[in-house]
């Protein structure tokens, strides 16, 4: 995965949350629920595929706005790139 905003690229093993991952590296993110109700971790998607694992966020801020709740989500594509 990609960080855009801080040009860092990390590794999410299978079965790991983006926001563990993220953590893991050292990088202050913000979860709020770890459970994906509540949609404070929400970050903007800017390329690859998303697979959605939150009920925080409905269809059109997924598809419209691309948002992803990276405290559960994690990509369908080989590669992500977030805003974060």
């Amino acid at each position: 995965m990609t960080l855009r905003s801080r040009g860092r690229t990390i590794d999410v093993a299978a079965g790991q949350s983006i926001l563990d991952a993220v953590q893991a590296a050292g990088i202050d993110a913000q979860p709020g629920c770890r459970s994906g109700t509540c949609g404070t971790c929400a970050v903007k998607v800017l390329g690859g595929i998303p697979d959605h694992r939150d009920s925080a966020l409905g269809d059109s801020e997924r598809e419209q706005a691309g948002l992803i709740c990276i405290c559960v989500s994690r990509a369908r594509s080989a590669e992500l790139i977030v805003d974060l």
